[in-house]
């Protein structure tokens, strides 16, 4: 309402101009339009995430995306080690190894949903739950992992080996949809009791 409140002044500056703004239709569609934004804001400020469910629903668990990262990490350390002529580990070439894999798996979450309440009811069985799981870190590798390797061969300065790239990606895609599997067992289980 306050904007368009604001539209009403120029009606009383007829009487000094001598100017009809009342009649002039720059004033009739900026009335139109201050009406409709004061509208649209009053809708939007009571779609806001403040005012709905919808925070609760999209924010990411914390404890699946520590899992996704320590599953990522694992992952890393195993690379490497498994190239460590004495099996040995450095955490920081893990680190630096799975810094482009947990970056694009956190960036893309929104865009994938990975992070979103499984579509399961009370009734579903484990199988079901387990499916969803399965789905849902399917969506999220396919674009995350790929990128992921994207950004390790920017980081790195060349193309990563077909190689790199294969075991890269099924590895990853085991990784996570153990982990991933087996949370979304036991949160089930748990909030079945």
């Amino acid at each position: 309402m306050w904007l368009s409140e604001a539209f009403v002044a120029p009606k009383t500056m007829h009487s000094r101009s001598g100017f009809n703004h009342q009649h002039h239709p720059s004033v009739h569609h900026s009335t139109i339009a201050a009406q409709r934004f004061t509208t649209s804001s009053l809708v939007l400020s009571a779609q806001s995430p403040q005012n709905s469910d919808a925070t609760t629903s999209s924010s990411i668990s914390p404890i699946l995306a520590a899992l996704d990262v320590v599953a990522l990490v694992g992952f890393a350390a195993v690379g490497k080690a498994s190239h460590a002529p004495d099996g040995s580990i450095d955490l920081g070439a893990v680190l630096v190894t799975a810094f482009p894999f947990v970056t694009a798996w956190l960036a893309t979450s929104p865009l994938t949903g990975i992070y979103q309440p499984l579509d399961s009811s009370p009734s579903s069985t484990t199988i079901d739950v387990a499916r969803e799981a399965l789905f849902q870190t399917a969506k999220g590798w396919a674009i995350a992992v790929p990128l992921g390797c994207a950004l390790r061969g920017v980081i790195k300065g060349y193309v990563p080996p077909a190689p790199f790239v294969i075991v890269t990606l099924i590895a990853t895609l085991v990784i996570l949809s153990v982990v991933r599997v087996a949370y979304a067992v036991a949160t089930s289980s748990l909030q079945a009791d």
